[in-house]
This record gives C-alpha cells, structure tokens and sequence, in this order.
C-alpha cells in the first residue's frame, strides 16, 4: 500500500483514479467493518476504499496473490496487472509511458472530482482531514537497558521515548509526524520521515535504536558478526509461504512481524511471529533451522489455516500473530493475536498456547474509559522485570500488565513538564 499512497496527488492533473478494493480474508474483518475503517484511517489513505465482500472483483480480475494492482484504460479495459509486492513497488515506472500513450484518449475535468458509487458494504477513507490525538494507533514497544521505553505511533507515525512511570522524555524521538516515503534516510531525528514503522529493536550500546518493517517476507541483521553498517539477510529464501528448513535461507516466511530472543532446552533461540500463515515459528541460533512452534498446516502455500484455538504446539490456532515477547524467569511466551483480539501465553516447557485473562484494576479511569482487559488488535509488546506493556491498537492505549497479578492498567503518559524535541538523551 505505501508504494499506492500519493499516485493519485502526483498524477492527478493527468486525470488517474485511484480506488482501493480490500479482500477480506480474516473472521476479524468479515464480523466488523468498522475494524477496516481502522486500517484505511491509520494508513490516512486519501483515495476511495471498497470491501470487497464476496471477492467477486478478485476472482473476475484473475488476481491470485495479494497484493494486486490492476491498471485500466480510458476504454476501462485492463491493461495490466502487478501481482505481488515485489512488483507492485514498479507500477509508477509503468504509469509514465501509459500516460503518454493514452493522452489524448484522457477526458478528465480538473474542476470536477470523479463520483464513485458505494454499495453500503462500501467502506470510504473520507477527504477530509480530522484532527487526531497526538499519539494514534501505537504498534510496537520496545524497553532499554536503562529502563527507559519506546514505542511507535503508525497513526501519528511517531516514535516516543519515555519513562517505564510514563514520564514523557521525547516526545518525538523520529519523525516529522507525517507519513514518509523518504528511502535515504540519514536526516536529523524531527526531519527525518518514517512510514508505519513494524519492528523494534535496541542494541546494548546505550542509545541506538533500530526499527525495521517486512522486507521481501525476510528477516535482516544489521551489524552483527557483520562488516561495520552492513545489512544481510540471515533467515528467508524471500518466498511467501509457510515452509521449514534446516537451514535458514531456504526456509520460506509470510509476513513476518516480530522477533525477540529465548531459550529452549536449555538453548538460545529465536522466536518469529509469521503473520500472514498465522504461524510463531522458532529458529535454533547454533544451526538456525527454522520450525514451527504453534500453528501449523500440511500445505507450505495454505495462508489461510487462522482460528481460535487453545492447544498443545501445533493443533493451537492463531489468526494474525504480531507481536511477540519471552519471559525468562517463568520460561512462558507471550504473543498479541491480533484478529482474535486476545493475549496467548505459551508453556514453552509444555508447548501448551492458552488465552491469557487478566483483571483490570485501574483506578484513575476517566467518564467513558472501557475495560482495560478487552482489546482492539493488540500489537507489539514489551517485557520488563515482571510487567508487560502492550500496544493496544486501535484503541490507541499502551497498557501495562503485572505478570505475577495478572492485572492489567491503562499506561499514562506524563507531559506535565516541559521537554524539547531537539534534546540529548545519550
């Protein structure tokens, strides 16, 4: 979608329509469509957005692997179609001489906007722009050595740095608050644009951050045994699928969100949270062969075998697994199913994956506050000592979990004193 957003503005004066059709795949999607207005309104997408219901546009289309861009002609013929995000990131290039060819065929008024017809099953990303909170839709948490927390903002796309008491240091770490598209980087930290930051990451030397997003369904070192500022790929052939392998480049991931580090049998490992097959899988660092811990299906390309299941190992069923944390005392990981709105608790002794319930005991609630217990796509998540910070999506809250309770608050941020964005923290 990043490589869509901002066509239709660039190319407007041309006469180019851009529209959007969301097949939906997930229950979490086909129960409420209300939960794609989330998406369409996090992304700020400014074109139109259509559910496609009964994927009556992707089965005519021919379309087979998500995403799939189609471009028509004037005639409203297709012309071309773009499978896959590989591909997808080429389209601008191919609109240029479309353009040219199609000139003089464009009958496209720039005083008039173009009508589109909805059905009610229709969603529409609406034109005008709302003021937001200053901290919308917070996706990942990460907690430094010193005790200190980040966390990132795709709404707002904002990465804060604070206090594990909610004491607001910077308020503002990266980002100009706007979506970027900036693919250089290397500007100062308020200049520098970001766009829906997936992952992230704090090395021990004090102060460096790393935020990372999919990359060819990879998963990337930076550093490492590594030559100084190099980047290679360590786990992932770049095939979507759901597949093994004892060794790691062969192994095939789909969408992989986050990682964090454990042990098992008494050995490090790596735990991976495979979005898109619904998947956690785990890598052994001494050989780095890939498996799957919970979830599973015989069929490497099925990215469909989601549910709601609590089971040992295998027979457990998630549905859209995105963030991921290992408690070392207690040998338990804990992992946000986003779509079935819940937090799973893994035995990693048993392999047993259960719903994990706990108790709101927040008492500084204001008039209209819901229940801190319930979730709206849980997202990334955080341990320190014996708390648990979770980013809880769509209800643009960050809350924080006691593990030996099981109580769960609202986390609050202080802004009572004044900071500034410009300020060192080293």
């Amino acid at each position: 979608m990043q490589r869509i957003i901002g066509i239709d503005k660039r190319y407007s004066i041309v006469g180019i329509t851009v529209i959007s059709v969301h097949s939906r795949k997930y229950e979490h999607e086909k129960k409420n469509k209300a939960n794609v207005r989330h998406a369409v309104e996090e992304q700020s997408l400014s074109f139109e957005v259509v559910n496609n219901h009964s994927l009556q546009v992707r089965k005519h289309s021919g379309g087979q692997i998500l995403p799939t861009a189609l471009v028509f002609g004037s005639d409203s013929l297709s012309i071309f179609i773009f499978e896959r995000g590989n591909y997808v990131q080429h389209l601008e290039l191919y609109l240029v001489p479309v353009f040219a060819y199609y000139k003089s065929s464009v009958c496209a008024s720039l005083n008039n906007s173009l009508s589109i017809k909805s059905s009610p099953e229709d969603l529409s990303a609406t034109s005008e722009t709302s003021k937001t909170p200053k901290f919308t839709y917070p996706s990942n948490v990460c907690i430094t050595s010193s005790e200190h927390l980040c966390i990132s903002f795709t709404g707002s796309n904002q990465l804060i740095f604070c206090e594990v008491d909610g004491k607001v240091l910077v308020i503002t770490l990266i980002s100009t608050r706007r979506l970027g598209t900036d693919k250089i980087d290397g500007l100062k930290r308020i200049q520098q644009p970001i766009a829906s930051l997936w992952d992230l990451c704090i090395t021990e030397s004090p102060c460096k951050i790393y935020s990372f997003k999919k990359n060819k369904d990879k998963v990337l070192l930076y550093n490492g045994i590594l030559q100084k500022n190099s980047c290679s790929a360590i786990i992932g052939s770049g095939v979507e699928e759901n597949r093994n392998s004892s060794e790691s480049m062969t192994a095939d991931l789909a969408s992989p969100h986050s990682i964090c580090n454990g042990t098992m049998n008494e050995e490090s490992v790596l735990f991976i949270v495979d979005s898109d097959s619904s998947i956690t899988r785990i890598v052994t660092l001494h050989d780095r062969h890939v498996a799957n811990l919970i979830g599973d299906d015989d069929d490497p390309k099925n990215l469909s075998a989601f549910g709601d299941l609590d089971s040992n190992g295998h027979n457990a069923k998630l549905q859209y697994p995105v963030g991921i944390a290992f408690h070392y005392p207690s040998s338990q990981l804990y992992v946000t199913d986003r779509f079935n709105n819940k937090l799973k608790r893994v035995d990693i002794k048993t392999l047993i994956c259960s719903s994990y319930f706990v108790t709101d005991t927040d008492r500084k609630k204001q008039r209209g506050e819901t229940n801190s217990a319930k979730f709206n796509e849980p997202y990334g998540i955080a341990i320190f000592e014996h708390f648990l910070f979770l980013a809880d999506k769509n209800n643009s809250h960050v809350k924080r979990i006691d593990l030996d309770q099981d109580t769960i608050v609202r986390y609050r941020f202080d802004l009572s004193e004044p900071f500034n964005e410009e300020r060192s923290f080293s």
